[in-house]
């Protein structure tokens, strides 16, 4: 697996906002698809990230591949643990694209993702994962990532 990690760039939101879309649509449960369709989602998606963006608190990482092909990101904000008020590190979105699936990017993102925090000052890194998303969750339990609290849910 030959790739390089590079800052996002503006030319690269198209393509992080399709590929965030397309995993938040994925990771509804069943009940949540019959209340909203992919446009509502994908709108959602768009307005929270164009948010997170704009801020500094949050940047993008690209892995490209030897050809100079987006076969990946990791989309990295800075927050505050609701409890403790400690700035932490938080993944907003790690993609893969399907053919460099099983090759160790996913597990080299998070491993750029931490280096890069710790740089920052961060003594933590949190992500959310959906329980339906097996593989996700494998890669991110390997990588030392443990359940801190569940969101639950209920339709009305």
């Amino acid at each position: 697996m030959t790739v390089r990690f590079r800052e996002g760039r503006p030319d690269d939101i198209p393509l992080l906002l399709r590929r965030v879309a397309e995993t938040a649509w994925n990771d509804l449960p069943a009940w949540a698809r019959e209340l909203y369709t992919p446009d509502e989602v994908a709108r959602q998606v768009h307005e929270t990230a164009e948010l997170l963006l704009r801020g500094r608190e949050s940047f993008l990482i690209v892995a490209e591949s030897a050809e100079g092909e987006n076969v990946g990101h990791i989309w990295l904000g800075e927050v505050r643990d609701s409890y403790t008020g400690a700035r932490r590190g938080y993944v907003y979105d790690l993609y893969v694209a399907p053919d460099w699936r099983g090759r160790g990017l996913g597990r080299a993102l998070l491993a750029e993702a931490e280096r890069r925090c710790r740089a920052r000052g961060l003594k933590e890194l949190g992500l959310t994962v959906s329980v339906t998303n097996a593989p996700a969750r494998r890669l991110y339990e390997s990588a030392g990532f443990a359940v801190e609290r569940l969101l639950m849910s209920k339709r009305l």
